[in-house]
């Protein structure tokens, strides 16, 4: 289970889905893919590369961008459209993950700035369990 949350101004944006995905271990540290079916993004692959402290958000397809999220700290991202390249900076506030080969939750917490200027205030939960 996926919710997303986004605040940007005034306005608050929340998605909740389900998906089916791909769980496995490798050398030590947790990767989850799932194919998105959101608008914008329907057939992106998404892949989360889960450590201990650090959660890593790859999409590859019509879209493609790497994000790092580590707590306190602040990075940079590039977002590949077909239109353009976008840059953009994540601040993580909060980063809780709890994971193991049968279930596990990923809290997340963020900003998304354009340089200095804050975009949005972004909240991700993700829950998943073995069928």
């Amino acid at each position: 289970m996926i919710n997303s949350s986004q605040i940007e101004g005034l306005d608050k944006n929340e998605i909740a889905f389900k998906t089916k995905g791909l769980l496995y271990n490798k050398k030590g540290i947790y990767y989850l893919k799932y194919k998105e079916d959101l608008e914008g993004l329907k057939g992106v692959e998404t892949t989360l590369k889960i450590k201990e402290d650090e959660l890593t958000l790859i999409r590859q397809g019509q879209v493609r961008m790497i994000q790092e999220f580590v707590l306190d700290k602040q990075s940079d991202f590039d977002y590949h459209t077909p239109y353009g390249t976008l840059n953009f900076q994540v601040e993580v506030k909060e980063l809780n993950i709890d994971v193991d080969s049968f279930q596990g939750m990923i809290d997340l917490s963020y900003q998304l700035y354009n340089g200095e200027e804050i975009i949005s205030e972004n909240q991700l939960n993700i829950t998943y369990k073995e069928d």
